[in-house]
């Protein structure tokens, strides 16, 4: 029968070698069918290790290798010994000489092969760049939000709201930074604009009129409360009541009143949810005037404490909209900006994939998708599926369902334990019981019981530990949300971890392994954790381990940055031993870079050689790292770091060709300053030049080409650039949980594992609710920060579920960090927090463990929890490590730079003599003849002059000519072109100090000056426009007349028209 096999994967059981049986498993049986299967993962790498780990099979076993998947085959009578080879090795023919047709792929590129087939439908323009960088077209977007503020007055009033509301809770002053942050919404899945029911667009004036409604309504239930307050006091005092006659006192339900009438409108408490059918909450069993409470309940105390209930609950939703209706109206002009943009740049998010896709598959057959698609896939298979998201799950459902109904299995696998990426819009659910409702009776669940990756104590510890664990959140979240056990969104979360049990292989039994939690005393006024570390790396080393087989696990880059200044701290270590090589996340990255930061500093210099501070940073580099001589007679540091001061210890060759570098190509002049400074010859810095000059070299590809274009790009980019670094580099590891999932170390150390369990209320996520609020025709999709006061609104529902979900999400984060281990894991902690964290909750899991699991050692304020010995020390053996260097030739550097140059000339010559042009170089080219023209005529004359220089070929100069005849056409254009204007070209702007800076054309008429600058690039950026004002301020200054400017970007027919 046809079925969806789910697999049940966790940590180590092996899941990519049942994949592989799967595929070979269908081809044994059908070798045509390899053109019919598709396999998807969610990362190129995890791609290519399962189509390695296919043909590497196929191989083996064609080369007469008796494999365990070969054994597999024959036991269940899919192949026969006698012709495995030979099946093996046409299978292995088939597949190698129709490679296109072997379809293993990532999620993201199978879904983009589909939308190519439906661009027509999609609306999507053939000649749209595909973006994979989501955050940097935002960052784009947000950039011409804040240029063109002045023009949209609510936004203004909606950002002084949002900064205002962010400083009170103690956040950043940076609007920008804040935004940005904020900005990411609109690029989840949760955001409205993604999902089935498209957000209605309002105008200003509407927005601005239902925020008043809101502080409208708000103002009204809070006097409707106070009039409660009061009517039931008077009851109170008709009976001769006080705060002290009712049980509770201060607490009481006539406290509760007392407050509502002074207008203090307080979390309804349990007493008080409880008083609305519970009368012994008024008043106590010995309570002298129980009946008179009794008679002022009857007179309407207790009608008018449900009607408050009732209204603080409508109150507290009301604020919970109104508090973020801001927060809704920046992220809808951010959402329509963003698209704006994207039409404008001719782009498209990769992570819009989803979401047409969804609108189109929903209206299709899955037979005429295959169909143009141009393929027929009749068997699926999906791994990591834990990481699938809500709309790539749609997606894939009915292809998956017309599977089922060609008698065909699909498969998938995943493991809920390992889902921790749901800020990416994965959604652990779909795995633990969406895909069971979506195909009952046509489903059928395979655990892999065993784990082939870790030693047997691991394993038994982990069994034990993570079947406590999901207890402990069980119970703390009923807890804080006074559900039942019973409840349904309870029962999910017992349900995500009832498979976390693993058997231990036969080949494992022999094995031991060991784990050691140590808990310190977290009231301690010096942290033990950073020197209990380092003491144990050593134990390490000393037992025989070298660097490389230790990895040590945090939440974050930060927390990765405090472990690393440990490790490397001399103080911690014993006499003559040094500290070891390491390898973290935030050492890899180019900015971290002696010979980086001082490329950018010569960059920023000759940007702007007046920036004192960077030309303090400039010099300290070259003094400090460089060791560069002090010239005769000076004495460093000078006074103040001005242009002057600056130049007197600057190598004379640079600052006398500053001048001329910056005319140059960005390629050609980075390369220049490496040579010039010699930073093309510190060999263990040759890995971050190189990825430097690529960085350079696909910002040029992106048309950026100029420095101040680089920079801005750098500095948006830099914190997330970094090196490839070998995986056999002999170094201890330092890296996030997220980087480490899906990796193994023999031994794994967590330090200090205090992430909250649930979200941090400084920080908290925004929930996305569906409102009619206003009695539109539509609902209304509106943000409201998560938060236990939402649990007394409407909107309890919404905050039960995010809540159980990220119980669950950081358990997982806890499941991933101890499962990497192979031979030893170490958890040493001293640090706490006010809120529950994974501290907390391993703390109560080992006090739950029984001896046969754990050996406890409770002393001098620490606990120490342990299952099998740590290793004995071993004489001899203690390795400090071995730094990383890049072995590389002293001239690759130039011949690697020469064919980045080359790659990038003006042009090539083809084998008829004449010039190919790149897109790129035809823009340069335009640039270059339009800033020659001064009037239209002028054209033929410039075109031949370009022909005479060897610029163009004499077959290119007509087509030259006609094009640029065609752009001086242009009507809001061609008048700039005529005698009516006095016109300079290529006339540079002298500074005070030399600078010099060049528009394009200036043109002065009538007490009007306007600057054109012509840009060629691939696409409109802001600083082409900070640019131009910068040219218009120093008119200004010179004494030009009224200054406007135009950037001008004639492929693109567009103009940007700029006033001061």
């Amino acid at each position: 029968m046809s079925e969806v096999i789910i697999y049940k994967a966790s940590a180590g059981s092996g899941k990519t070698w049942q994949l592989t049986y799967e595929y070979l498993r269908i081809l044994f049986s059908k070798p045509e069918d390899y053109k019919h299967i598709l396999a998807v993962t969610f990362t190129n790498k995890a791609t290519e290790e399962m189509r390695n780990r296919i043909l590497e099979e196929l191989r083996q076993m064609a080369a007469g290798e008796k494999t365990h998947l070969a054994r597999r085959l024959v036991e269940e009578g899919i192949a026969y010994s006698g012709d495995l080879e030979k099946k093996a090795s046409h299978i292995l023919r088939i597949l190698l000489h129709n490679f296109s047709k072997f379809t293993v792929t990532t999620i993201d590129s199978f879904f983009q092969h589909i939308l190519k087939s439906f661009a027509r439908e999609a609306g999507i323009p053939f000649y749209r760049e595909l973006i994979l960088d989501d955050k940097m077209v935002l960052e784009e977007t947000i950039d011409q939000l804040f240029f063109h503020l002045n023009e949209h007055p609510f936004l203004q009033e909606w950002l002084v709201d949002f900064t205002l509301e962010r400083i009170r809770q103690g956040s950043s002053w940076n609007v920008h930074k804040e935004v940005s942050r904020l900005g990411n919404e609109i690029l989840r899945e949760s955001y409205p604009g993604t999902l089935a029911t498209e957000q209605p667009t309002f105008t200003d004036d509407q927005r601005k009129e239902w925020q008043g409604q809101l502080f409208g309504k708000e103002k009204k239930l809070k006097e409707n409360l106070i009039e409660i307050g009061q009517q039931a006091c008077q009851i109170a005092k008709r009976f001769g009541l006080s705060q002290d006659d009712f049980a509770g006192k201060s607490r009481s339900v006539f406290a509760y009143f007392e407050q509502l009438a002074n207008g203090t409108m307080k979390d309804l408490t349990d007493t008080i949810l409880s008083a609305l059918t519970d009368e012994t909450k008024w008043f106590s069993k010995t309570s002298a005037k129980k009946e008179l409470i009794r008679q002022a309940m009857d007179e309407g105390m207790q009608t008018l404490l449900a009607r408050s209930v009732d209204i603080l609950r409508e109150l507290n939703k009301i604020q919970a909209l109104a508090r973020n209706f801001y927060v809704w109206a920046i992220l809808s002009d951010l959402a329509g900006l963003l698209q704006k943009y994207l039409a404008e740049q001719n782009l498209h998010l990769l992570s819009d994939t989803h979401k047409i896709l969804y609108h189109l598959i929903g209206r299709n057959d899955a037979p005429f998708i295959y169909e143009r698609a141009g393929n027929t896939w009749l068997y699926y298979m999906i791994d990591e599926f834990q990481d699938t998201s809500s709309l790539q799950w749609n997606n894939f459902r009915p292809l998956i369902a017309n599977s089922l109904s060609q008698g065909k299995t699909s498969l998938v696998v995943g493991d809920v334990k390992q889902s921790i990426y749901r800020w990416r819009n994965s959604d652990w659910r779909i795995l633990a019981r969406e895909i069971m409702h979506d195909f009952p009776g046509r489903n059928k669940t395979e655990v892999l019981p065993l784990n082939r990756r870790s030693f047997r104590n691991i394993i038994e510890f982990n069994n034990a530990f993570f079947f406590e664990a999901i207890d402990c959140l069980k119970d703390k979240y009923c807890e804080q949300t006074s559900l039942n056990t019973e409840h349904d969104l309870v029962g999910l979360m017992k349900e995500a971890y009832e498979d976390c049990r693993q058997g231990v292989p036969e080949d494992k039994m022999q094995t031991t392994g060991f784990v050691r939690v140590e808990l310190y005393d977290a009231k301690t006024e010096e942290s033990r954790t950073p020197l209990r570390l380092v003491e144990t790396v050593c134990e390490l080393f000393s037992s025989g381990y070298r660097p490389e087989d230790v990895a040590i696990l945090v939440r974050t880059k930060n927390e990765a940055k405090a472990v690393a200044s440990w490790l490397l701290n001399t103080d911690y270590y014993p006499p003559g031993i040094a500290p070891p090589g390491i390898i973290t996340e935030e050492a890899i990255l180019l900015s971290q870079s002696p010979v980086v930061r001082i490329l950018c500093s010569l960059l920023r210099y000759l940007k702007n050689p007046d920036d004192q501070l960077n030309n303090l940073s400039l010099l300290n580099e070259l003094f400090m790292y460089l060791e560069m001589q002090l010239p005769d007679g000076r004495e460093y540091p000078p006074v103040t770091f001005t242009r002057e001061t600056t130049e007197n210890f600057l190598p004379p060759e640079f600052v006398s060709q500053a001048a001329e570098l910056k005319k140059l190509p960005l390629q050609i002049l980075c390369g220049r300053l490496a040579s010039l400074f010699g930073l093309d010859r510190k060999e263990q810095q040759k890995p971050y030049l190189f990825s430097f000059m690529d960085q350079v070299n696909e910002a040029v590809r992106k048309g950026i080409s100029d420095v101040y274009g680089f920079l801005d790009f750098w500095d948006k980019n830099a914190g997330n650039l970094s090196l490839t670094i070998p995986e056999k580099a002999n170094a201890v590891r330092i890296m996030t949980i997220h980087k480490a999932k899906g990796l193994e170390f023999p031994v794994v150390i967590l330090p200090d594992p205090v992430w909250c369990i649930d979200h941090n209320p400084t920080q908290p996520p925004y929930l996305w609710i569906k409102q009619n609020l206003f009695g539109n025709e539509e609902c209304t999709w509106f943000p409201v920060r998560y938060g236990k006061q939402l649990a007394q609104t409407d909107f309890r529902e919404t905050w039960l579920k995010e809540k159980m979900q990220t119980f669950v999400d950081n358990l997982n984060l806890l499941y991933v960090a101890f499962t990497r281990a192979r031979e030893g894991l170490i958890v040493i902690s001293d640090k706490d927090d006010k809120l529950y964290n994974a501290r907390n909750l391993i703390m109560d899991v080992c006090s739950r463990l029984n001896d046969t699991i754990v050996q406890k050692q409770e002393e001098d304020g620490k606990i120490i929890c342990c299952r099998g010995s740590f290793p004995e020390p071993k004489a001899g053996t203690l390795s400090k490590g071995e730094p990383f260097h890049a072995q590389d030739n002293d001239g690759l550097f130039a011949t690697r730079f020469a064919l980045l140059v080359k790659k990038h000339a003006s042009g090539y010559f083809s084998e008829k003599g004449e010039l190919v042009q790149t897109a790129r170089d035809e823009g340069k080219l335009m640039h270059t003849l339009l800033s020659k023209i001064r009037h239209a005529e002028d054209v033929p004359a410039v075109v031949q002059q370009a022909v005479l220089e060897g610029k163009i070929s004499k077959n290119e100069a007509e087509t030259i000519q006609q094009r640029i005849a065609l752009v001086l056409a242009d009507p809001e254009m061609k008048e700039y072109f005529t005698d009516a204007w006095k016109i300079l070209t290529e006339n540079d702007i002298v500074l005070p100090g030399g600078e010099t800076k060049r528009p394009d054309r200036i043109m002065v008429n009538q007490g009007k000056t306007v600057v054109i600058d012509y840009k060629f690039g691939e696409q409109a950026r802001p600083y082409h426009i900070r640019q131009v004002k910068e040219y218009m301020e120093l008119l200004a200054e010179a004494g030009f007349p009224s200054p406007c400017g135009i950037v001008w970007y004639p492929h693109l027919n567009r103009k940007e028209r700029i006033d001061l």
